[in-house]
């Protein structure tokens, strides 16, 4: 049997009666050496022992081990070597938790333990040395349960003794082994009782550590054996039209496949893999959830493993891949694969190194005096996304330029002093906006940083903009747009993203930065900077960006988890301020300071979603940043955070941080100073244009009214229809021509507003003219060579003139249609508005035409209507000088003695 004592280096002498018992202990520890100096007993043939991953084999000396006493163990290998004559013996030491077998039952021990087997032809002991400090009873109680009653008198009183070190457990009489292939389950006083030890977690003895790495290496590439995935699908799938597997046999999927997963493991992994919702997993999407990477992939996908193979490689030349592939022989990539293995040995020892220490560091500097408060990430959701911004902080100005001076400088809160969290910074928005504008200097200590170097540039505005005006004009900033960003790269960023974020605003601040003041000028016009920037500049794709979190925010657990649509991250409200400076990101990470959440996302631009480079204006250049736009959304490219270590110039680890892998998609929401001063005037021409596609499919389907003249029968597109329409598209060209600044004022855009109804009215009222009356066939082509409002007035007379007789049922029933057709009513004719206003009051303020008055007069419209003040129509138009409505209201018999509510006539 082994000798368990490494520091021995000399060989014990084996009696010839030892060396003849028959022994029948099975060790699974190996098949290699990794100490000369083993030690076998009693033995005539050696006995393989492995110790594979023990990096110092005398740890394993029970004399020198530092959790034991080392007296006793002294005493148990005297014991050992003075054993009587007849018996062998065996001692070892396990690292970790482990399991005993015994027979057909294992005794587990929760703690490592050195462990000493004899065995004899009449008895077995076995003796537990604990690591830790623990009473008879407690081990006893650990390890009575388990043994197998047919061992012998093992019972409460019988064949148990105590020792300093531990327990011993003596099975005495016959032993009774059903499994024994000496005595085929009898009961024979030479049976010999088979023991062996299993590991359990990292246990060095037993089932080795190769083993247990090929065993999970051959159930990899089982699962990578499509063949095999396929028939462990079709056992457990459903039979029907799509075999699908069900919640409740994915477990056994999964473990027919060499996975152990819980209840919880399972139910995560079907909702994820379930990507249509049909309750059932099918054979692609099965497929798909045994590709997803656990965690163990997302940490070894950080290792430049397919750098360190390609060296590997390189011996045969540098020639494309292929050619070198083919060059190697069998010997090759046998010394290859060893050489890589050994490479990869060192980086996992590195990389588990790196991190032990840099966790040390991290708890180290945390302390016990820790006590900054923790913040949970304010953040949208995908709705919001879609959403965009909307009102989180209000319309801008139409003046942009005094806008943001105002915002600054004039209203509420521009004279509030704030400190900024990076460099403390205390100042106001009054102060800053000064200073951008170049009208006072910049105190000299708030041009340093906390050691006193120089970081902070105030850029002169004026050189700025001589810059621009040299760039392509779509991708030129105005001066209001560069006024921003040296803002927001300035302490002025604090207030924007408390705004944008509602979070307090200040370092030594309560809460949110007011309402009263949201900066909602300043605010568009930086989107509007960033939007530009992003669409014009050169950017390469595929540049990886940093940002860190401060280390003191606590990402919420739905960034990872997937809702019940299947999308999972977040959109931030704020500016999303990044960097291609790794270590400028992991400043801003916390690791420094020992913070509970050291984050630093790492973001990857692309073709459509960039962000902008604010180098060139930046206050603060040596931060290298990029700037997104509020709105942005960030999705997870993995189940969880890698964890990295922070190195010196040195290459000492001074901390550890978690780096998350985001996915960037910027909002469509956000739009360039010029975008929004056109948006009124774009969402007025797609009105109109809606308007006459909607108006020209009506008259181009209209048919010719019975009894037409054969000529005008042939004349009706190309004199009537066609001319209409083209009259029409001249009107929208017209508005199209037209300057943003046209439509931001409210009297001229309410012009142009009646001018595109008018349009559309006067389209249609050229066709139903001539369907109401044929004989306005001529005078309505004359009309179409002047213009639609001349086509429009001509049918409202028409109208007026097919008016039945005054008081029959029908002229009221006309009256009414020719109201609705002239626009003055939209339902009942004597419906108030909000203002609590009938058609006939909003008429006669407005200062209506008679025919109007006269129209609503016989829709029976109630002439002495009044205001919510008691105002009658009369006493409407008479405040407002409109004479020739009270004349034509006085015919129509309204009252206009009639006194208000203070009594006034």
């Amino acid at each position: 049997v082994i000798g368990a004592f490494l520091h021995q280096s000399r060989k014990p002498s084996s009696s010839s009666s030892m060396a003849t018992t028959p022994t029948q202990l099975k060790m699974f520890l190996g098949d290699r050496f990794v100490d000369k100096r083993l030690a076998v007993l009693g033995h005539s043939k050696k006995v393989k022992r492995h110790l594979d991953g023990v990096a110092d084999p005398s740890a394993l000396n029970l004399g020198h081990h530092p959790h034991f006493d080392t007296e006793t163990c002294r005493k148990s290998a005297h014991g050992l070597e003075q054993a009587p004559s007849g018996s062998s013996c065996t001692c070892m030491t396990l690292l970790g938790p482990s399991v005993l077998n015994v027979g057909c039952k294992s005794i587990v021990t929760n703690a490592a333990a050195t462990m000493m087997l004899t065995i004899k032809t009449s008895r077995a002991c076995l003796t537990l040395l604990t690591r830790r400090t623990a009473t008879f009873a407690e081990l006893r109680a650990q390890v009575l349960p388990h043994i197998p009653p047919k061992l012998g008198d093992v019972g409460p009183s019988a064949g148990w003794r105590g020792c300093g070190a531990g327990l011993v457990l003596r099975f005495g009489g016959q032993i009774v082994k059903p499994d024994c292939r000496l005595c085929d389950g009898g009961v024979t006083s030479g049976c010999v009782l088979e023991a062996s030890v299993k590991t359990v977690g990292g246990s060095c003895f037993g089932e080795t550590r190769r083993a247990k790495i090929s065993r999970c290496m051959e159930l990899f590439l089982q699962r990578q054996d499509m063949s095999k995935v396929k028939e462990v699908f079709s056992s457990h799938c459903s039979v029907g039209n799509e075999p699908v597997i069900a919640l409740e046999n994915l477990g056994k999927c999964m473990s027919a496949l060499g996975y152990s997963k819980t209840e919880e493991e399972i139910q995560s992994d079907f909702e994820w893999a379930d990507v249509d919702a049909g309750g059932g997993i099918d054979e692609q999407e099965f497929r798909r959830l045994l590709q997803r990477p656990s965690p163990v992939e997302e940490l070894v996908a950080a290792l430049p493993l397919t750098g360190l193979l390609a060296s590997c490689m390189s011996f045969k030349g540098s020639e494309s891949g292929h050619h070198v592939l083919e060059q190697l022989t069998n010997a090759d990539l046998d010394q290859i694969t060893k050489v890589f293995s050994r490479g990869v040995f060192k980086l996992l020892q590195q990389l588990r190194d790196d991190i032990t220490k840099a966790r040390q560091i991290q708890l180290e500097k945390r302390g016990s005096k820790f006590s900054e408060p923790m913040i949970t990430m304010k953040v949208g959701t995908i709705e919001d996304f879609f959403k965009g911004l909307g009102d989180r902080v209000g319309a801008p100005d139409p003046n942009l330029e005094e806008g943001v001076k105002e915002e600054h400088c004039d209203k509420a809160w521009s004279n509030q002093q704030f400190t900024t969290f990076n460099y403390e910074i205390t100042t106001t928005p009054a102060k800053e906006y000064l200073i951008a504008r170049g009208v006072e200097p910049c105190p000299e200590e708030q041009l340093k940083d906390k050691n006193g170097k120089l970081v902070r540039v105030i850029h002169s505005i004026d050189e700025l903009v001589k810059a621009e005006a040299t760039k392509p004009e779509a991708g030129r900033l105005r001066m209001v747009e560069i006024l921003a960003v040296l803002l927001y790269t300035g302490p002025m960023f604090e207030i924007y993203n408390s705004i944008l974020r509602r979070s307090k605003y200040s370092k030594d601040a309560d809460g949110p930065w007011t309402d009263e003041n949201r900066f909602p000028t300043t605010i568009h016009v930086l989107v509007s900077s960033v939007t530009k920037l992003s669409r014009f500049q050169r950017l390469p794709s595929g540049l990886a960006l940093y940002r860190g979190l401060g280390g003191l925010v606590k990402v919420p657990p739905e960034v990872y988890k997937a809702d019940h649509k299947g999308t999972r991250g977040y959109m931030e409200w704020g500016f999303l301020s990044t960097t291609t400076n790794k270590d400028e990101a992991l400043k801003y990470s916390g690791y420094k300071q020992g913070r509970p959440f050291p984050i630093v996302l790492r973001l990857t631009t692309s073709s459509a979603d960039r962000p902008a480079c604010i180098l060139h204006l930046s206050q603060y250049p040596h931060e290298r940043e990029y700037l997104y736009a509020p709105g942005t959304f960030l999705e997870p490219l993995r189940d969880a955070a890698a964890i990295e270590t922070v190195k010196d110039k040195e290459g000492n680890v001074v901390g550890a941080v978690e780096v998350a892998e985001v996915r960037v998609n910027c909002s469509s929401k956000s739009m360039t100073v010029e975008e929004l001063e056109a948006r009124k005037k774009n969402l007025h021409l797609e009105a109109f244009r809606f308007a006459l596609e909607d108006v020209e499919r009506e008259v181009r389907g209209a048919a010719p009214p019975d009894g037409l003249d054969p000529y005008w029968l042939l004349q009706w597109q190309p004199r009537i229809v066609e001319p209409a329409i083209s009259m029409a598209r001249q009107v929208l060209a017209r508005h199209e021509q037209l300057g943003p600044d046209q439509y931001l004022d409210d009297d001229k855009y309410r012009v142009l507003a009646d001018d595109m109804l008018d349009t559309k009215a006067g389209v249609k009222a050229a066709v139903d003219c001539i369907i109401l009356n044929k004989n306005t066939l001529y005078p309505i082509s004359e009309a179409l060579v002047g213009s639609l409002f001349q086509v429009l007035q001509l049918y409202h007379s028409e109208l007026w003139r097919a008016l039945p007789a005054p008081g029959t049922p029908e002229h009221k029933v006309a009256a009414g249609t020719l109201c609705h057709r002239l626009g003055l009513v939209l339902g009942d004719v004597n419906a108030p508005n909000d203002a609590g206003l009938t058609p006939l009051l909003r008429a006669a303020m407005s200062g209506a035409g008679r025919r109007s008055l006269k129209c609503l007069a016989a829709a029976r419209a109630d002439l002495d209507a009044q205001t919510r003040d008691g105002l009658t129509s009369v006493s409407l138009a008479a405040q407002r000088g409109h004479d020739e409505v009270v004349l034509t209201l006085a015919r129509l018999n309204a009252d206009i003695n009639k006194a208000n509510n203070h009594g006034w006539t």
